[in-house]
């Protein structure tokens, strides 16, 4: 996605490495949107997460970090109105994370992220 690569809030080449993407998934308003996968090449903190990423103001009205197990801990479902269907969500103190992000979120969050990252009880895995 050009425009996406071509923001000036995302600095790809010193801050975002894209890994891929997926495929286009709707909104509830089915206009298609395409989920990227990235890393930060920096460790995030909630000092200096909005610095490395900025998020879009009109879709976010905060950015902040939660890890992997923080994530997994806060996993809820609740009813998403607009889509007519259950759905997850992620409470945090911060605020919550639902809707079209929670749904691309929660695979991904199970399918790779948990089984790359964690043990089986839930301690981080050594990279090394």
């Amino acid at each position: 996605n050009a425009s996406l690569m071509d923001d000036p809030r995302y600095d790809f080449e010193n801050n975002l490495v894209v890994i891929g993407q997926t495929q286009n998934v709707p909104s509830a308003k089915l206009v298609p949107v395409t989920p990227f996968l990235a890393y930060f090449r920096h460790q995030c903190t909630s000092d200096n997460i909005e610095s490395l990423y900025p998020g879009n103001t009109s879709e976010v009205s905060q950015v902040f970090t939660l890890t992997i197990s923080e994530l997994l801990e806060l996993e809820e479902t609740m009813y998403l109105k607009r889509l007519g269907m259950e759905g997850p969500v992620y409470k945090s103190k911060y605020g919550d994370i639902w809707g079209l992000t929670a749904l691309v979120l929660k695979p991904l969050l199970h399918e790779v992220l948990k089984p790359s990252f964690l043990t089986h009880d839930g301690h981080t895995k050594s990279l090394l």
